[in-house]
């Protein structure tokens, strides 16, 4: 077993994570929504949505041309 991972026992079954629930941090417009942490995994895997408003990391809508 690979050192720095969790012993514990991982439940069967799949992890089912529904509409307003999970830890929420960040801002508005820039949030992140803790669906699966890692220790509920034992410590293998962690999943994290980004809820990102549209322009917010990109920039301003524009066109380029020749």
């Amino acid at each position: 077993m690979m050192s720095g991972i969790d012993d514990k026992e991982t439940p069967p079954g799949p992890h089912v994570v529904r509409a307003g629930q999970g830890d929420v941090t960040g801002e508005p417009g820039l949030l992140d929504r803790y669906l699966i942490e890692s220790q509920v995994s034992g410590g293998r895997v962690a999943i994290i949505e980004h809820i990102v408003n549209p322009r917010t990391l990109a920039a301003p809508m524009h066109r380029h041309s020749r």
